[in-house]
């Protein structure tokens, strides 16, 4: 059975307006190659997020725009990724 996106119960949960239907099912975060596998293709950009999101059944679509703000002063440290993207 499909899951059908609904970000009313997401809505309700974080306006402790009750108990939902379901747990809200979203998430803040996936990589692309997740997405490319998930869609059967490589990835484009903004609009496979979202369906990728839409396909899977969350119940909210997380963005993140891009803002340039000045940075002043940087710290690195060593990548410690088990799957290290460089």
């Amino acid at each position: 059975m499909k899951r059908e996106p609904d970000f009313s119960r997401l809505r309700k949960v974080l306006l402790r307006e009750g108990e939902p239907d379901v747990v809200p099912f979203y998430e803040l975060f996936a990589d692309q190659e997740v997405i490319s596998k998930v869609l059967g293709r490589p990835y484009q950009g903004l609009k496979d997020r979202i369906e990728f999101q839409c396909q899977l059944g969350y119940d909210f679509v997380c963005l993140f725009l891009n803002i340039p703000l000045p940075m002043h002063g940087q710290a690195s440290t060593s990548d410690t990724a088990e799957l290290s993207k460089g």
